[in-house]
C-alpha cells in the first residue's frame, strides 16, 4: 500500500515537472518582494541568467548521468523498508550534489544557508546521530511537514554544526542541505537580509524532495538545531 502511494506521488511529479531541467520553470523576479533593496532587485535577472546558462552547459555534460540518477531515485519507491529508502535517498542526493556544487556559487566556506531553518525528520535525525555518535534531544515542540515548512524561527541563527565557517557534519548533512545548490556563479542572492526572503536560482531538486516527502510525511519534524542543540555525544 505504501509503495503504491509513493509511486503515485512520484509519477505525478514527473508529469507536472520537467525533471530533465536543472532549473525550476518560474521567474525569480516574480517571486521577489517589492521592498527588497534595489541592488538585489537589479541583480535577480542577472543571477537567474547566470544560473540558466550554467544549467544549459551542465545539461550537455551531465544530462545522461542525471537521468540515470533520477531513475535510481524513482527506484527507491519500490523498497518497502522506509529506513532503507531514506538511506538510499540520502546517498543519491549526495551524488547529485557532487555533480553541480563544484560549478556553482556553493564553494567551501560559503555558509549563508547554514543560517536558515533546516527541516529534519526524526528518522533522518537518527541517521545523522548514529553516523556521528551523537545524542538526539527531545524538542519542546515537533511539527508536521506542512507546519515546519512555514517555520522561520532560526533565520540568521547559525547551525549547531557550523564550526569555523564550515559544516562539521558535511558528509552526513540533511537531504535539504545537500540539495540547496545555488546555480548562480556568485553568492549575491544567498546573502541574508533581515526580515526579507530573497529568491535564489536553486538547482531543481523537485524529484528528490518529492520522494523525501513521501517517505517522511507521517514523521515528526523539527529544525536540526532542535534535534541537536549542542554537538555533545
Amino acid at each position: 500500500m505504501f509503495e503504491t502511494g509513493i509511486s503515485i506521488i512520484v509519477s505525478q511529479t514527473i508529469v507536472n515537472n520537467n525533471l530533465s531541467s536543472f532549473m525550476c520553470k518560474f521567474s525569480l523576479i516574480d517571486l521577489a518582494e517589492n521592498n527588497l533593496p534595489q541592488q538585489i532587485l537589479d541583480y535577480i535577472p542577472v543571477g537567474e541568467q547566470n544560473a540558466t546558462s550554467l544549467a544549459n552547459e551542465l545539461s550537455k555534460k551531465y544530462g545522461q548521468h542525471v537521468n540515470e540518477l533520477c531513475n535510481k531515485i524513482i527506484g527507491i519507491t519500490r523498497s518497502e523498508n522506509k529506513k532503507s529508502q531514506l538511506v538510499r535517498l540520502r546517498f543519491l542526493a549526495e551524488e547529485v550534489t557532487k555533480l553541480f556544487a563544484k560549478h556553482s556559487a556553493c564553494a567551501s566556506g560559503c555558509n549563508h544557508c547554514c543560517h536558515i531553518n533546516v527541516a529534519v525528520s526524526l528518522p533522518e535525525a537518527k541517521l545523522i546521530a548514529k553516523s556521528k555518535n551523537l545524542s538526539i534531544s527531545n524538542p519542546q515542540k515537533t511539527f508536521s511537514l506542512t507546519e515546519i515548512s512555514n517555520n522561520q524561527s532560526y533565520f540568521n541563527v547559525p547551525c549547531t554544526f557550523l564550526i569555523n565557517g564550515k559544516c562539521s557534519i558535511y558528509e552526513v548533512r540533511p537531504v535539504m542541505c545537500k540539495t540547496l545548490i545555488n546555480m548562480d556563479c556568485k553568492d549575491t542572492l544567498c546573502k541574508l537580509i533581515p526580515n526579507k526572503m530573497v529568491p535564489v536560482p536553486y538547482y531543481n531538486a523537485t524529484l528528490i524532495h518529492t520522494v523525501l516527502v513521501a517517505i517522511t510525511i507521517n514523521d515528526n519534524y523539527a529544525d536540526i538545531r532542535d534535534w541537536f542543540p549542542t554537538r555533545s555525544t
